[in-house]
């Protein structure tokens, strides 16, 4: 059920240009009750910046990449097909999941509308930002490429060395819609070091002579 309107709406189109788009669809903060089958306790989850459908439709869009945006870990890969995944919705700050179901191929929580008593009093989990959803934003592209432009170029190879020169190209600019705490988290997680690295300056520790040829004292005078 809608819980407060954006005063927008869209048109919806589907995968084919034979079936007419659907007008006027309300965006807005919906709510819908799910209910635990471990712990039997029901909470509202909100999605903000939604599509409504209500009656013309029997189940709700959910956007991946809007929820990922605000947080949310979004496992919707079946554990048939990749053990490490939860197949499940998550907020990590909330210590809250929500597990999915498989209807054919498709991926789906069962939820129905809440009554008002639950609205009320129910614990409301929120998944996505209330900040105004842009899907067609072109920075979504760029922040793409950009990740993908980190390389590795110049290595020259002869029978001694594999690699002896290794040049990173790192992320030019900061995406404007990263904050400077998302940035840090997210430069701290792409660092890669050898498990027994002591030192952590990536370049001690690693055992294959091969590729990490310089000993230490050499090391110190190329730095």
């Amino acid at each position: 059920m809608i819980i407060s309107e954006s005063g927008e709406t869209a048109t919806v189109y589907s995968f084919s240009d034979e079936r007419e788009p659907f007008g006027k669809i309300p965006i807005a903060s919906i709510g819908t009750a799910w209910t635990s089958e471990v712990t039997a306790e029901t909470f509202v989850l909100v999605f903000n910046e939604a599509l409504y459908f209500g009656e013309r439709l029997p189940h709700s869009l959910l956007c991946p990449n809007q929820l990922r945006s605000y947080g949310a870990v979004v496992q919707d890969c079946p554990q048939q097909f990749d053990r490490k995944s939860t197949h499940s919705i998550s907020i990590p700050e909330d210590n809250f999941s929500v597990p999915l179901e498989m209807d054919g191929v498709i991926s789906f929580f069962e939820s129905r509308r809440p009554t008002e008593d639950e609205l009320q009093n129910c614990k409301r989990v929120v998944f996505t930002s209330d900040s105004t959803w842009k899907p067609n934003d072109p920075s979504f592209a760029t922040q793409e490429q950009a990740m993908n432009s980190r390389s590795i170029s110049d290595v020259h190879a002869d029978k001694e060395n594999v690699a002896e020169n290794f040049f990173w190209s790192c992320t030019p600019n900061a995406p404007e819609f990263f904050d400077d705490s998302e940035l840090g988290e997210r430069l701290i997680a792409s660092v890669r070091v050898a498990s027994d690295d002591d030192i952590g300056d990536g370049l001690h520790g690693h055992s294959c002579e091969n590729i990490y040829p310089y000993g230490d004292e050499e090391r110190k005078i190329l730095s």
